[in-house]
């Protein structure tokens, strides 16, 4: 990566000598097929068949894998912003160019299961990491079709077996023992109590340097924690 120093109250940061001499045509050359590398992903239903017991499942990233490209590729930086149009909860995420001036990509989220305007939130940032090529390796994925308990009604709840019949409760952890893939070993982080995460929150908001991205890499965060730093 880079060197930053700090002069006074000002970060200073010098991206590789590689991309010193770049244009932001060069720069951009370099660093789009960089942001399609290709991560862990994870693995949920999509949906349950109304026709036969079988569900299909996606592969996804999360929004801690976007922000973990970012941070790695975007040498000379990069801004996220959210807003609403129409009831619709939309993200920008703008990559920052050899001259300063910013490249920007915006896209809609949509509904969560969970928390509707947290999900949007992270689903609009995701959607529009995915417009610098993040995670467009996720479209080159098949879907898998597995054994569900039952087909879906209106009025009941069925849920991904295997073939004993078994519930599946870690569709990650059995996709890839299906594939041979190996996981990588994550990192054991502290987890951040919330008495800290309050004291860390405003100083996200204020856009203080360097604490948003010191806050994800050095701690385990809960997704409302980690959704509340998304959106701060």
């Amino acid at each position: 990566m880079g060197i930053c120093f700090r002069i006074g109250d000002t970060n200073i940061f010098l991206p590789p000598i590689f991309y010193l001499n770049m244009d932001n045509q060069q720069f951009l050359k370099e660093l789009l097929p960089k942001l399609k590398k290709v991560v862990p992903c994870k693995w949920r239903v999509q949906s349950f068949s109304k026709f036969k017991a079988e569900a299909t499942v996606v592969a996804y990233i999360d929004a801690r894998e976007c922000m973990d490209i970012l941070n790695e590729f975007a040498v000379y930086g990069w801004h996220r912003e959210h807003y609403s149009i129409n009831n619709k909860e939309y993200a920008k995420v703008g990559i920052v160019m050899p001259d300063q001036t910013i490249q920007w990509r915006a896209d809609c989220g949509t509904q969560s299961n969970t928390e509707k305007e947290k999900g949007q939130s992270s689903d609009a940032f995701k959607r529009a990491c995915v417009n610098f090529g993040i995670g467009s390796f996720l479209y080159e994925l098949p879907l898998e079709k597995l054994p569900a308990s039952d087909k879906k009604t209106d009025g009941n709840w069925p849920f991904v077996i295997d073939e004993n019949g078994k519930q599946i409760w870690d569709l990650t952890e059995y996709i890839n023992k299906k594939h041979g893939v190996t996981p990588p070993t994550a990192e054991k982080k502290p987890k951040l109590n919330e008495a800290a995460f309050a004291k860390l929150l405003p100083r996200v908001q204020a856009k203080e340097a360097g604490v948003l991205y010191k806050t994800i890499q050095a701690f385990q965060l809960t997704e409302n924690q980690f959704n509340q730093l998304l959106t701060a």
